[in-house]
């Protein structure tokens, strides 16, 4: 019972991580490893900092998964699009 409330919750991060991840080989065929590994960062630094925020304030389960939701939806989401914005550029041009 609660696992399906979990995965409720966490639906639209998992949604949107198995888009990003295949799609991020977007970055290779245009030869922007550089920029997926920026990507990478930035997610990684999110995702530690919602770990941090749900413990130093004490966060139940359910309010830290929605965080990790919230925060991590915005991410892949600016992720995908900066996916798009570079398979709509050339490949080798690194104006992004």
């Amino acid at each position: 019972r609660m696992a399906g409330t979990y995965a409720r919750i966490l639906v639209p991060l998992l949604l949107l991580r198995t888009w990003f991840v295949p799609l991020s080989m977007i970055t290779i065929a245009f030869e922007r490893q550089g920029a997926l590994l920026t990507m990478q960062i930035v997610i990684v630094i999110i995702s530690v900092s919602m770990f941090s925020i749900g413990k130093y304030q004490g966060l139940q389960i359910i309010p830290f998964l929605w965080l990790q939701t919230v925060s991590g939806t915005i991410a892949y989401s600016a992720g995908l699009y900066w996916l798009y914005k570079i398979a709509e550029s050339k490949p080798g041009n690194n104006e992004i």
